[in-house]
């Protein structure tokens, strides 16, 4: 476990150590996000929907949007219209 003073003792890989986080998106619940992500869903509804951590969502739209696969949005993370 890193502590706060060892942070800074080595190179730092985010999320290198987290075992809470599931990486794995199966096709259905990858068009499902993408398909919230379009009609102008938040984050939190997304994450409550789809029944995924709202990191692990916010990390795929990351992934989603530096792949040019969405784009940004007016209303941001928040979601709305």
């Amino acid at each position: 476990m890193l502590t706060k003073e060892g942070i800074f003792a080595k190179v730092y890989i985010p999320f290198a150590d987290d075992r809470d986080l599931n990486w794995d998106w199966p096709p259905a619940q990858l068009k499902a996000a993408v398909r919230m992500w379009t009609a102008g869903v938040g984050i939190y509804a997304m994450a409550n929907s789809l029944q995924r951590d709202p990191d692990e969502v916010t990390l795929l739209l990351m992934s989603l949007r530096r792949q040019d696969i969405i784009n940004n949005r007016p209303s941001g993370w928040q979601g709305g219209r």
